[in-house]
């Protein structure tokens, strides 16, 4: 072979090996950048997750609170009623309108409300006594260790579909700080997950 084939073909394996050393260098170092620019999207993006999980959640929280500072409506569950009459006026003029206002402008799917009141018999209302105590152990566990909130995973909520629920259980003892009187917001999980 002439030598300047040799030459030729040295060249050629010279400029190959430099071309493919740069090529893999150049490689490494744009992965590396996509890498930590797709880690610090990832990181900013569930930061904004986290923060909209907080504003959503305190939300709910604010609605419990007005709910806890409403003596008018604390005042219509607990008061005992002479008949259904008086009970119905005060649910329709009350109760009603505060949850059908809560829950047109959040995505709540039920209020509950737990009272020791026997006079006020309605769906959404339950009644707290010594019998039912057990049935609603969230309720005893929040008064033995003094909460007056909780989530809590509810499960599924069977009526108008089922759906999967965590609620939001606030004591309602701001007017009679004695007393057994709560309530649970429901929220369907699928709230969160569509953050």
């Amino acid at each position: 072979m002439k030598i300047k084939w040799k030459l030729f073909l040295v060249n050629v394996i010279l400029v190959t090996a430099l071309f493919a050393g740069l090529t893999g260098m150049l490689l490494s170092r744009s992965t590396e950048a996509i890498f930590a620019n797709v880690k610090e999207n990832a990181s900013v993006t569930l930061s904004q997750i986290a923060q909209n999980l907080d504003n959503r959640l305190a939300a709910y929280e604010q609605i419990a609170n007005t709910m806890y500072l409403n003596v008018r409506l604390q005042d219509a569950l607990l008061r005992e009623y002479p008949n259904q009459r008086e009970a119905y006026r005060a649910y329709f003029d009350v109760v009603q309108p505060f949850v059908s206002t809560v829950r047109t402008t959040q995505d709540i799917r039920n209020i509950l409300f737990y009272t020791p009141n026997p006079t006020f018999v309605f769906s959404n209302v339950r009644k707290i006594d010594e019998n039912r105590m057990e049935q609603y152990g969230w309720l005893r566990e929040m008064l033995e260790r003094q909460e007056d909130s909780r989530w809590m995973n509810t499960g599924t909520l069977t009526f108008p579909r089922n759906e999967d629920v965590f609620s939001l259980k606030q004591r309602l003892n701001y007017a009679e700080p004695g007393t057994t009187l709560a309530v649970s917001i429901e929220v369907s999980r699928q709230v969160l997950y569509n953050l």
